[in-house]
């Protein structure tokens, strides 16, 4: 697929140095910009505040938007070009925590978001963020 905009974070690793706000085993029951930007900080990525709740980041080669909403983080991709329903449906058939819908365009939307509510640790963002990752290069390849 041809001129993707893939919107995600690319966090791979489990031993990141936090500054002095974000602790890796603290448990957090909500996102917020501070544990957001420790992160990207973190990781080296270099991004870009729209608002408050939006981030715009470029992280391999990908122009990443992350989202908080009401506590919660969400991931979105948009891969441009005619998918088929088809398609679609095996992705949701094959990736729980994805959900793929087609646009009015016809182009292929693919979103993800870790629910806060209960409580995560740095680790389990980091899980969710290289489940998604693993995802887009699965997709990239086919």
């Amino acid at each position: 697929m041809k001129n993707i905009l893939a919107i995600s974070i690319l966090l791979t690793t489990t031993n990141i140095s936090f500054g002095q706000q974000i602790h890796q085993s603290e448990v957090y029951t909500y996102a917020n910009a501070t544990i957001v930007e420790e992160l990207f900080d973190a990781k080296e990525i270099s991004y870009d505040a729209i608002n408050l709740n939006n981030y715009l980041a470029t992280i391999n080669g990908f122009k990443v938007l992350v989202t908080i909403d009401d506590g919660n983080l969400f991931l979105m991709t948009y891969f441009s070009g005619e998918v088929t329903l088809d398609s679609v449906n095996d992705i949701n058939s094959k990736y729980r925590w994805i959900r793929a819908y087609l646009d009015n365009d016809r182009d292929l939307i693919v979103e993800s978001g870790l629910n806060f509510t209960g409580g995560v640790t740095v680790l389990n963002i980091n899980s969710f963020i290289n489940n998604y990752e693993a995802f887009l290069e699965e997709i990239m390849n086919n």
